[in-house]
């Protein structure tokens, strides 16, 4: 798998955005469900509640930066489906966007992808997002 990620950034994409089944052997992941739902904790009540994931988020992902020999830096997600909660409000694109320009982002097994969108768990499941201008490496 690494193999192949490696080839992938060899063609300098403008954005660095893997969609993965399974993790390596090799790399290390964060559990941003778990950690961003810790983060937030204290202030689901707050009106200021997207903000404050928002922040936390970033926070939990610039602090995830890995580095391989293979790959470079990464940063590996699992367990993200929190990320689609609608009171968290997040713009799931623009963030991804911006942490796959200077690192791998790999995306660990949440659903399925193509090349225009990401189904949450299925493309039965009524959540989407547009991920076609990312244009991600979607491996099988």
């Amino acid at each position: 798998m690494r193999e192949r990620i490696a080839q992938y950034l060899n063609y300098d994409p403008r954005n660095k955005l893997i969609f993965a089944p399974s993790l390596d052997r090799h790399l290390q992941s964060v559990d941003v469900g778990f950690e961003l739902s810790k983060a937030i904790e204290a202030d689901l009540s707050s009106k200021h509640l997207p903000m404050v994931a928002e922040d936390s988020l970033n926070t939990i992902l610039r602090h995830a930066v890995k580095k391989d020999e293979i790959i470079g830096d990464y940063i590996a997600i699992e367990n993200w489906g929190i990320l689609f909660e609608t009171a968290l409000k997040l713009n799931i694109v623009s963030i991804f966007d911006s942490h796959s320009k200077s690192n791998a982002l790999i995306l660990v097994d949440c659903g399925q992808a193509d090349n225009e969108n990401f189904h949450l768990v299925s493309k039965h499941f009524n959540t989407t997002f547009p991920i076609g201008n990312l244009h991600p490496y979607i491996l099988q």
